[in-house]
């Protein structure tokens, strides 16, 4: 990663820390368009994909450690959490022959991929509850390779 976007990940980071150890109120708001930019913006044009999935692994990995249980970090999580059910959602809904199948595939798998981190991270205690609350994940073909690399 290069200085400007090692610098940029850590400024999302501070910025979601509040003073009193917790996870601060406007986390999720702060996190939520970096998100929608990684599975919308990035999906179609892949124009720095890399560097803001790197800033998100980053920002994702030094939260999970900064707090100390699950509870401080219910908030962040609850972001990933709505962002992947919609887009598990949209793919429940989304005929896979209409063209829009595929970039919505693309953004259900952007979107594994964020989550694969807070999973994969203290062997994902800070996720554990809430991703009982997502529906079923659909297992098609284009979601395999994804799938496989959190096994």
């Amino acid at each position: 990663m290069r200085p400007a976007e090692d610098t940029a990940a850590w400024v999302v980071v501070d910025g979601c820390k509040s003073a009193s150890r917790t996870l601060h109120v406007a986390a999720s708001s702060t996190v939520s368009p970096i998100l929608d930019y990684f599975t919308d913006v990035a999906t179609s044009s892949g124009e720095y994909a890399e560097a803001v999935l790197a800033l998100l692994r980053r920002h994702i990995t030094a939260l999970v450690f900064h707090y100390k249980d699950p509870e401080q970090f219910t908030p962040l999580a609850n972001a990933l959490v709505t962002h992947l059910g919609a887009h598990v959602s949209s793919i429940a809904s989304t005929d896979a022959s209409i063209d829009g199948g595929d970039q919505e595939k693309g953004r259900l798998k952007r979107m594994l991929l964020v989550c694969g981190v807070a999973c994969s991270v203290r062997q994902g205690t800070r996720m554990s509850t809430l991703l009982t609350h997502l529906p079923a994940l659909p297992l098609i073909p284009a979601l395999q390779s994804t799938l496989l690399q959190h096994t």
